[in-house]
């Protein structure tokens, strides 16, 4: 068997023990009215290329080699299936990720700050960038299965946080992080301006809840809380923070950009103590806050540089740029 073909289990049951709960407690996105939320090979074609780039942000402990393959028990660092009521969509899914993460260039992607910090910043609640992985590819098939067995070519470890920032009043929430180049996906392009056309109806495409990728449908903008971020009715939740936010009518036409990166929102769950479980939220029109969306045009400037940069042989052999501002991009 080839290294790559040798098989990872997720021990998944780790979860909870190595994960702050700050991470994928500390926003909670509740849903708007009928949950638009599909499993990827039920969304057109172009959000299954898109899926490609996206990835599940998990921790390295839940990562143990095992050539049998054997399946383990899920988390319940995000409300397991047994605090669920029964009628919640996806609750026999299993619940991995802490957030969402896509590919910006074939050594970087993106998520948000408050999931993924400097090894040095551990007190800002994310999962410090060596016990960070990334999982791509963490979907069910059209039976609705998922294989516990995933590739070697489907994770990538965090190896530096290059770009970080965590200041949610001024809406700046992200984090870009280099990890060994990726090649047989393609980066998702970040759009010139985080502004959503207007009267467009927006998707996200991300990890709700931990579980395997879906793809919020319908979504409205609420509000424009400035130029740097804009409040939307996605059906997002607990896990969709990094998650990328585009223009349906763009993906639908081949065209697709990234209009900005999901960062916040309201609660998820209400309780039911009659029935002793938790269920989504709805919220009805004008109730809820909305979910946050921030602008990625700072990150999109920082990208374009970088590849200036180490595009030039004299810093090749450095393999590191040296940026105004005294922070570093390491070059492939």
């Amino acid at each position: 068997m080839s290294s790559d073909a040798l098989s990872h289990t997720l021990a998944v049951a780790l979860l909870a023990s190595s994960i702050p709960l700050s991470v994928s407690a500390q926003y909670g996105k509740p849903l708007y009215g009928q949950d638009d939320r599909l499993e990827i090979v039920e969304a057109s074609v172009g959000y299954d290329v898109l899926a490609r780039s996206v990835a599940a942000v998990i921790s390295v402990a839940q990562l143990a080699a095992n050539p049998a393959g054997q399946t383990v028990a899920e988390s319940k660092a995000i409300p397991s299936s047994k605090e669920l009521c029964a009628e919640a969509r996806f609750s026999r899914q299993p619940r991995i990720a802490v957030c969402t993460a896509f590919l910006v260039d074939r050594d970087l992607v993106l998520t948000s700050g408050h999931c993924v910090v400097p090894d040095g910043d551990r007190d800002q609640g994310g999962l410090p960038c060596s016990d960070a992985a990334f999982l791509f590819d963490f979907r069910v098939d059209a039976r609705g299965d998922f294989s516990w067995r995933v590739r070697d070519s489907q994770i990538r470890h965090c190896l530096a946080v290059v770009e970080h920032e965590y200041a949610p009043r001024r809406s700046r929430d992200w984090a870009l992080v280099k990890i060994d180049p990726v090649d047989d996906r393609a980066p998702l392009a970040l759009a010139s301006t985080g502004e959503a056309p207007p009267g467009s109806t927006l998707s996200v495409v991300g990890h709700p809840q931990g579980l395997p990728l879906k793809v919020a449908l319908g979504a409205r903008v609420i509000r424009v809380e400035s130029q740097a971020s804009f409040l939307t009715d996605s059906d997002t939740f607990q896990g969709n923070s990094g998650s990328p936010v585009f223009a349906e009518d763009a993906v639908l036409a081949g065209r697709p950009e990234v209009l900005g990166m999901l960062t916040a929102g309201d609660e998820d769950y209400v309780s039911d103590p009659a029935r002793g479980c938790r269920r989504e939220r709805l919220c009805a029109k004008g109730v809820c806050l909305g979910e946050q969306v921030i602008s990625l045009d700072n990150m999109r400037q920082v990208i374009q540089a970088r590849k200036r940069h180490c595009e030039q042989g004299f810093v090749r052999s450095l393999r590191v740029v040296e940026r105004p501002g005294g922070s570093n991009i390491p070059c492939r």
